[in-house]
């Protein structure tokens, strides 16, 4: 019994601090640029950008190659670091 008055007393409480100061303030008004055409295209603006990132941050590769053992070697290309010269004067043979 005295659990059930403590949770009577706890919720009235609540309900007075949060009643009266949500009845007296009144609610924000909505910016002009809230319409859907203008959330639409943010939505879109934000899709793209996020969608270039992503192709930004995958790795890029080579055009396949053949050595002289006839394996393919597809290297990765690291856009950031220089790249040395071939060691031998023969260039490999593409795909």
């Amino acid at each position: 019994m005295t659990n059930l008055a403590y949770a009577l007393v706890l919720s009235a409480a609540l309900a007075a601090a949060t009643g009266p100061a949500a009845a007296q303030t009144p609610p924000a008004p909505a910016p002009q640029e809230q319409t859907p055409e203008a959330l639409l295209r943010s939505g879109i603006e934000n899709m793209l950008r996020a969608l270039g990132l992503a192709l930004q941050n995958l790795p890029h590769y080579e055009m396949p190659q053949v050595n002289e053992y006839g394996d393919i070697v597809i290297r990765r290309v690291n856009p950031l670091k220089p790249r040395p010269g071939t060691p031998s004067g023969e260039e490999p043979r593409r795909l």
